[in-house]
């Protein structure tokens, strides 16, 4: 699957509103002009030269000020996605953690879940959001390929009214000019209302912000020694994030 294939899939999936977000199908359909959106496919295996090159795509999402998603169309497996988490975590820059997240009261399942983040070039800690087309990820991030979707920026949206301290995730991403206060809120609470439509059949306790991805059991051996990195600062795991 070639990059531009790949990342016209991802668009697609994201304006189909199978991830219940109002923002995401706007972004998505918005951008044919490739207004906020930086996508970008890994095609080599998960080792050194891919972690270079997606932090060379992220570095590019921070200057251009976009959202950046790094798809990896190669990745069939949760083994092989493990192995790109620890790939990525094991490089000598500190720029990735990762961590493993407790489940909260009546969510539990099977599955570990796993918290990503990315140090951004301003040094604010980026929230990484984990798409994966897996039976164990939540039916909101089931996408057709591996992908790994942050905001490489800081407090870029004016709308939002939380903040944790030097961390930022997706909902700070730069929004149009063109979109005032009380559309904002509207897209907000369809966005709230959606998911919870989506997810309402559901114990979901992986569909979380500060979750990137939920995989099975047999993933914990491959990321355990960096399961106990400080990926999230407690307070995020308990504080709720649209």
């Amino acid at each position: 699957m070639n990059e531009h294939r790949t990342s016209e899939l991802l668009l697609r999936w994201l304006c189909s509103g199978q991830t219940g977000c109002a923002f995401a199908k706007r972004f998505a359909g918005r951008n044919l002009n490739l207004r906020h959106i930086l996508t970008v496919s890994i095609v080599d295996e998960p080792d050194g030269d891919a972690v270079f090159a997606t932090n060379s795509w992220l570095e590019q999402a921070y200057i251009q000020e976009k959202v950046a998603i790094v798809a990896f169309p190669m990745l069939r497996t949760q083994a092989e996605v493990a192995q790109l988490l620890v790939s990525l975590c094991s490089q000598e820059d500190g720029r990735w953690g990762m961590k493993e997240l407790e489940w909260k009261e009546g969510t539990r399942r099977m599955g570990v879940l796993v918290g990503l983040n990315w140090k951004t070039p301003n040094d604010y800690t980026s929230i990484v959001l984990g798409l994966a087309p897996f039976g164990s990820m939540p039916i909101t991030r089931r996408s057709p390929v591996v992908a790994l979707a942050l905001w490489p920026g800081s407090f870029d949206n004016p709308y939002r009214k939380q903040r944790l301290r030097e961390i930022v995730d997706l909902g700070d991403m730069r929004i149009d000019e063109d979109l005032e206060e009380e559309p904002y809120n509207r897209m907000m609470n369809a966005t709230l209302r959606d998911k919870a439509s989506i997810l309402q059949d559901q114990a979901e306790g992986a569909s979380r912000t500060d979750v990137t991805f939920c995989l099975d059991d047999s993933a914990r051996e491959i990321l355990a020694p960096y399961l106990g990195g400080d990926a999230h600062p407690e307070s995020l795991t308990t504080t709720p994030r649209p």
